[in-house]
């Protein structure tokens, strides 16, 4: 099996591009940290937007379970408007439901 030598020359010139690299990798994990961090802070943010629109949800359900107990209300004749007052002036389509209640349970 036969060594191959390398002159001085080529040594050093092996070394400067030993160098270069290292310097782009350098370089580039500078680059993937500032990217590791983006991405850590734009993910906490987005979990804190789930999390509030989660709540969100939460409060809409149970708003919807309160109208749909209003449905039972109406229904058994015991229908009482303290029981949806607070979506009586909204304009989504809990107010809408809860207006309509209103006049179902008048016409009865």
């Amino acid at each position: 099996m036969q060594t191959e030598e390398l002159s001085r020359q080529e040594l050093l010139s092996e070394i400067k591009n030993l160098k270069l690299d290292i310097e782009e990798l350098k370089e580039e994990k500078s680059d993937l940290e500032i990217m590791l961090e983006s991405i850590a802070e734009h993910s906490s943010e987005v979990n804190n937007q789930l999390h509030d629109k989660n709540q969100e949800m939460v409060v809409y359900i149970q708003n919807v379970q309160r109208l749909a107990a209003a449905i039972s209300e109406i229904e058994n004749n015991s229908f009482e408007l303290d029981s949806i007052k607070e979506f009586l002036n909204r304009e989504d389509e809990l107010g809408k439901m809860a207006r309509f209640f209103i006049k179902i349970s008048s016409s009865q």
